[in-house]
C-alpha cells in the first residue's frame, strides 16, 4: 500500500540483528547480520521484505527499551526492574557483565518517529549509544544518584551470557548525521529514575 502510494514505510527492527556477531560493539548498519533466535531472524528477514517490496522503506533498528509510564502487569524492563530493587531491599539487584547493549527511553522513540519521517530510505540505528556492560550502566546511574544503600546491594552477575557474551550496542551515527540525537543510555536513565524517585 505504501509503495502504490508513494508514501514511505517505516519499519521497527531491533538490534537483536547483532546479537551472534563476532564483531564487538557498537555495531554498525552495514554490518553483516547475526541473528541468534528466531525473533531476530524474523526482523532480519522482515527488513529484506520491505526493501525488496517498498523502495521508500525507513528501516528503524530499536534498542532495547524501557518507559516511565508503565502500567502494572505490563512486560518488565530495566527501569521497572531498578525502580523495585531500589524500593525494596529484600529484592536483588543484580546484573549481568556480559551483556553489553543500548537502552533508551521509549518515549524519545516516539517524539523522535515524526523526524524518522523526514530521513532518506535506508536502514538506521535508532536509540541510545552505550559504552558500557548492562552491570556498570546500573552502577553509574545508581552513583550519580548518589543511591549509597543500593550501591551496597548491587552486585554483578557473572553467570547470565558468560558462555556466549553479547554485545550489541548500536552506533547511531548515521541518524545524527540527519540531526537525530539521542541522550547516551547513562543519561537517558538518569533523568527517567530522577522523575521517578
Amino acid at each position: 500500500i505504501s509503495k502504490r502510494c508513494g508514501a514511505k514505510f517505516i519499519f521497527c527492527s531491533s538490534d537483536q540483528v547483532y546479537a551472534d556477531s563476532s564483531l564487538p560493539g557498537p555495531h554498525a548498519e552495514e554490518e553483516p547480520l547475526c541473528p541468534k533466535n528466531v525473533y531476530a531472524n524474523q526482523k532480519r528477514l522482515a527488513e529484506q521484505l520491505c526493501q525488496k517490496l517498498c523502495l521508500n522503506s525507513v528501516i528503524l533498528r530499536l534498542t532495547w527499551m524501557y518507559s516511565t509510564n508503565t502500567y502494572p502487569g505490563e512486560h518488565g524492563h530495566l527501569l521497572t526492574s531498578l525502580l523495585t530493587a531500589i524500593r525494596d531491599p529484600q529484592v536483588p539487584l543484580t546484573w549481568p557483565i556480559h551483556d553489553c547493549r543500548g537502552i533508551t527511553d521509549a518515549d524519545t522513540v516516539a517524539e523522535k518517529l515524526p523526524e524518522a519521517l523526514l530521513l532518506p530510505p535506508g536502514i538506521y540505528n535508532f536509540g541510545s549509544e552505550n559504552t558500557m556492560d548492562t552491570y556498570h550502566t546500573v552502577r553509574s546511574v545508581l552513583e550519580r544518584l548518589e543511591l549509597s544503600s543500593a550501591l551496597e546491594r548491587l552486585t554483578p552477575n557473572e553467570i547470565a551470557f558468560a558462555e556466549a557474551p553479547r554485545d550489541i550496542r548500536i552506533q547511531a551515527s548515521r541518524a545524527a548525521s540527519f540531526g537525530i540525537h539521542f541522550d547516551s543510555t547513562q543519561e537517558g536513565l538518569y533523568q527517567a529514575l530522577s522523575k521517578c524517585l
